[in-house]
């Protein structure tokens, strides 16, 4: 009796303390920080873990989806744990905060800052980080601003660091990457380009701002007819009395390759697919015949005149004429000889 009674005060002590045996997790936190409702790069913010005491103080930038204001960090957590994010802005205290209630890869946790001097777009200088320096803002512009194939596009610098201290531009244009506050480029193709610039102050404080842009084709250049593939050709054929021919013979050659034969039908017509480009035609019934060259760009209906067939008449045999007179003057003679002869004549 006194061994259970042990046991049960040892499990009842064992559920009251907290559990030693838990195991911090990795949580990984991230989110967008907005100035007067507009995601704003260069802003120093500082997350805390308020039950751990662990801190990082971070610089909102562009991430991989081109998305402005952006944070990311990581902390070891355990479960309840409170992250806080908190920023100072024209000495104004924000904060935002998070509870831990399960373990998840990463946890959203935004920040909306209100200043009472708007960042609407004219001086867009982010504030001091811890160190006292200020991150600079990419920015550029491009001229044509409607560029087309092969035009030479100026793209200039127009990022702005309140130190003046920006010391690294670096260009990336169709994978090209080049280095300047001015560039040129031209493109070989039309359509929609990524140009990325990313500066970089003399205490390595980055900013990217990247812009598409679309490159028309050449406006002059001449642009070829679309030929189709293949073409639906009706053949008619007829004789010289305008009559319908059916069962007339149709040969399509490619050159001197015959590449297709068909029959008119009843109604002497045929139909047949061919691609587009020149041929040579031949119809025929009995000793009828037509042959022509045509060219074929579209779907057309051909009507063929049939005609009589040329037959060479086959030379006179003269010499059996003059054969027969030379024999019949001989015969005459005899006659007239055997005649006279007999007439006493000579």
């Amino acid at each position: 009796m006194k061994k259970i009674t042990t046991l049960l005060l040892f499990l009842i002590v064992i559920s009251l303390l907290p559990a030693a045996t838990a195991i911090p997790q990795p949580q990984g936190v991230g989110g967008i920080v907005y100035l007067n409702n507009v995601a704003t790069n260069g802003l120093t913010i500082t997350l805390i873990n308020t039950n751990t005491g662990e801190e990082h103080v971070v610089i909102t930038q562009k991430n991989e989806q081109n998305q402005n204001g952006f944070y990311a960090a990581t902390f070891s957590v355990m479960k309840n744990d409170e992250i806080q994010i908190v920023a100072t802005y024209n000495n104004h205290f924000y904060s935002n905060s998070v509870k831990i209630t399960e373990y998840i890869p990463t946890i959203w946790l935004n920040l909306s800052i209100i200043a009472s001097e708007p960042h609407d777009g004219g001086d867009h200088t982010p504030p001091p980080d811890a160190q006292g320096n200020h991150p600079p803002s990419a920015n550029f512009t491009f001229l044509p601003l409607q560029p087309s194939v092969n035009d030479t596009i100026v793209f200039r610098d127009k990022s702005i660091d309140a130190d003046k201290d920006i010391v690294s531009w670096t260009w990336t244009i169709d994978g090209e990457s080049m280095t300047g506050k001015i560039v040129t480029y031209s493109f070989a193709k039309p359509g929609n380009h990524v140009v990325t610039l990313v500066v970089l102050d003399i205490n390595n404080s980055m900013s990217i701002e990247q812009k598409t842009l679309f490159i028309l084709p050449i406006s002059n250049q001449p642009i070829p007819p679309v030929m189709p593939s293949n073409l639906t050709i009706h053949f008619q054929v007829i004789d010289k009395w305008s009559n319908k021919v059916p069962g007339a013979i149709v040969e399509i050659y490619n050159g001197s390759v015959l590449i297709a034969t068909a029959h008119t039908n009843g109604t002497g017509i045929v139909q047949t697919v061919i691609p587009a480009g020149t041929y040579r035609i031949r119809v025929y019934y009995g000793t009828m015949e037509s042959i022509d060259t045509y060219t074929f760009s579209n779907d057309e209906t051909v009507v063929f005149l049939l005609a009589q067939k040329d037959t060479p008449k086959p030379p006179e045999d003269n010499t059996l004429i003059i054969a027969g007179g030379v024999g019949g003057v001989i015969a005459a003679i005899s006659v007239i000889l055997i005649v006279g002869r007999l007439k006493g004549w000579i």
